[in-house]
């Protein structure tokens, strides 16, 4: 795995100013808790991903079979992507104590990869295209990984599930609001996928199968990744030096294969940064 260093990371807004239209955060959210303070989506993104990419590295752990450092990575970008649908402005909506129209984000999500196409900006639209050349299923099955990446607060989502659930009405929330381009989000992952994990858009590596079972083994991954990677412990303020020696994690003890303790050194982003909603309204918002 290719290592970023401090320096060479995207930069998020360190201000910690409101949106002007609204006491939202100025930048998309991914954590945001009645205390004040959220972190940056594309900043939570990453704290999960580098969790996951040290998870794959312990194979009794992840048992996803031999796979080379680069296909880790893939697999990273994939986990980097697990809350891509937190960029529709009803979620990020969230934030503001006054806003009386909200969204989640799993369903939101399968709104944007099954009915919104011709909206996807060109970055986004890029990546997926590049995802979807890493399996030997290719679009069908980068799809079937991407919901298995959503899917990691419990049971996997399908398309019959959003059918079901009458979705295309979700497709509203990534229109531009006064407040949020949820469409400028998806640009900021998609940069930020390709600058963090370069090695996973390297030519000549080996395609991934991604099989039923790949895909259950890998939602779990992402499942407790998210877990490890959303606890406070796991982030700071802190330079990245090492995304896996600095994970904020001691995943495995060498001998037992035993989830260890969350360490003390973070990834470093930048700031946990204020939220408007008044402390003591509720639990922390997002749930996810």
């Amino acid at each position: 795995m290719t290592t970023p260093c401090a320096e060479d990371l995207p930069q998020t807004s360190t201000s910690g100013t409101m949106s002007s239209a609204t006491s939202m955060p100025s930048v998309p959210w991914g954590k945001c808790s009645p205390d004040g303070n959220f972190h940056p989506l594309v900043d939570h993104c990453l704290d999960v991903a580098i969790v996951l990419r040290t998870l794959l590295d312990q194979g009794s752990l992840a048992r996803v079979g031999v796979l080379d450092a680069h296909q880790k990575d893939r697999l990273a970008v994939i986990t980097f992507l697990h809350d891509f649908g937190k960029c529709n402005w009803g979620f990020q909506a969230k934030a503001d104590p006054a806003a009386r129209v909200t969204a989640g984000h799993v369903l939101e999500a399968c709104a944007l990869l099954f009915e919104m196409e011709s909206a996807w900006p060109q970055e986004w639209r890029k990546l997926l295209i590049d995802i979807s050349s890493w399996f030997d299923g290719f679009d069908e099955a980068a799809f079937q990984m991407l919901l298995a990446s959503v899917s990691h607060h419990g049971r996997p989502v399908s398309e019959n599930d959003y059918r079901a659930a009458g979705g295309s009405r979700l497709s509203r929330f990534w229109a531009p609001s006064s407040a949020c381009d949820p469409m400028s989000g998806l640009v900021s992952l998609a940069k930020a996928a390709r600058q963090y994990f370069p090695g996973a858009f390297l030519d000549g590596t080996a395609k991934l199968d991604a099989s039923a079972e790949f895909q259950q083994r890998f939602a779990g991954l992402v499942m407790l990744a998210d877990w490890i990677g959303e606890s406070p412990r796991a982030r700071g303020d802190r330079p990245l030096l090492d995304p896996l020696a600095h994970a904020g994690i001691d995943l495995v003890a060498p001998a037992g294969g035993q989830l260890g303790q969350l360490g003390q050194a973070g990834p470093a982003r930048s700031a946990v940064r204020p939220c408007g909603r008044p402390s003591g309204t509720r639990e922390a918002v997002d749930c996810g």
